[in-house]
């Protein structure tokens, strides 16, 4: 495959990527939304943007407060992406304040029900929400130095800082990065990864022109 192939079909999986994971707000930071409440499997509610189509059942290793999910937790969900590509599945460690997701977030696409890049290597994406909405985002790719994604974790949570937006800290961070670089394929941050078999991923243009549900 050619280098300028290569470069296209990343770019293409990586607009997939950011469509598929945007659980949480669908607008940028400063933009009015309405809000829906998806209830977890431990009975804790998460509030997201209306439109967010998640299937149950939704799990949370966090806790709760009020009936609202808080402090720092991961967070597993699933949607059809569609008839090519099917179940996606995605794991994603956040804090949660009131019900919503704030500060620095990363998710990771599961072990089997999941999304990948046409290299078969799976990115972590990390997040920063303000009131349950994104302010920033960044893209760590397994082909990154392992300094380079620790600085990177660095620059989100001192923007995160900046915001004035508590966060989990930047050692739980790097260690959570530590752990998904040593085996990028498999890690979902200690939550249990799905069990059913997903469609292999497709270089077929029409499914990155498909629109993905999810945020």
């Amino acid at each position: 495959m050619s280098t300028t192939k290569t470069k296209t079909n990343t770019r293409r999986a990586l607009r997939v990527l950011v469509l598929l994971g945007s659980l949480g707000a669908g607008g940028a930071w400063g933009q009015a939304i309405q809000i829906q409440t998806l209830k977890t499997d431990s009975g804790c509610s998460l509030l997201l943007a209306a439109g967010t189509t998640v299937e149950q059942p939704v799990q949370w290793t966090g806790s709760c407060e009020n009936g609202l999910a808080t402090n720092v937790g991961i967070l597993s969900y699933q949607f059809d992406a569609g008839p090519v590509r099917g179940k996606v599945r995605w794991h994603v460690k956040a804090m949660f304040k009131n019900g919503k997701q704030i500060g620095v977030t990363w998710f990771v696409a599961d072990p089997v029900l999941r999304f990948q890049n046409t290299d078969g290597s799976k990115p972590m994406v990390l997040v920063i929400r303000r009131d349950g909405q994104e302010a920033s985002r960044k893209t760590l790719q397994p082909t990154d130095s392992l300094e380079q994604s620790f600085q990177t974790a660095d620059a989100m949570i001192n923007e995160a800082q900046s915001l004035g937006l508590p966060s989990m800290s930047a050692d739980v961070l790097k260690n959570d990065i530590r752990q998904w670089y040593q085996n990028p394929n498999q890690y979902t941050g200690s939550s249990v990864a799905s069990s059913r078999a997903a469609p292999l991923s497709s270089d077929d243009p029409k499914v990155f022109g498909r629109s993905a549900r999810g945020g």
